[in-house]
């Protein structure tokens, strides 16, 4: 539940709301979840706070094992390389969240599909961010209008290379 909360503040940008959010309540979790959920938070802050490095360096600082954090970590880090032009880690990225995705028993199929969807738009879009293809750019943005997954993020990747 806090981490939905988490992602409606990011969603609906109110990073004001949701910094009093965390400072307010962050205590309730039980000691094990709250620094890593601070954490992730903070690393979705720094993003759309435009500072990708300080964002990174939250990110690293999660404890990986917890699962659900696992997905949401790495989909920051895509938008993060994106952002930061970093092709090698990016590429590297997509191929073992791909394995990941494709290779847990844990995800449910229709969340699968929705993490796959967006792993492949990521990787069209770093392509496209290499050899800009107008009528590729045009494809792209109509394929991503049928996915609502990280839809709002995509969709304004591509309107920047239009």
């Amino acid at each position: 539940l806090f981490r939905n909360f988490i992602f409606i503040g990011i969603q609906m940008n109110k990073l004001k709301w949701l910094k009093k959010f965390l400072k307010d309540y962050i205590t309730t979790l039980h000691p094990e979840s709250r620094v890593n959920m601070q954490r992730l938070a903070e690393a979705y802050i720094f993003f759309e706070e435009k500072n990708f490095d300080e964002s990174l360096e939250a990110l690293s600082r999660i404890d990986f094992e917890i699962f659900h954090f696992k997905i949401d970590i790495r989909i920051l880090q895509l938008k993060i390389f994106f952002e930061l032009n970093f092709h090698e880690e990016a590429y590297s990225l997509i191929d073992t969240f791909r394995h990941f995705i494709s290779n847990n028993k844990f995800i449910s199929e229709r969340y699968k599909i929705n993490c796959q969807n967006f792993i492949n738009f990521c990787y069209r879009l770093f392509r496209q961010k290499e050899n800009r293809d107008y009528a590729e750019l045009i494809s792209l943005k109509k394929e991503i209008y049928k996915n609502s997954f990280n839809k709002d993020w995509l969709l304004k990747k591509v309107d920047e290379m239009i």
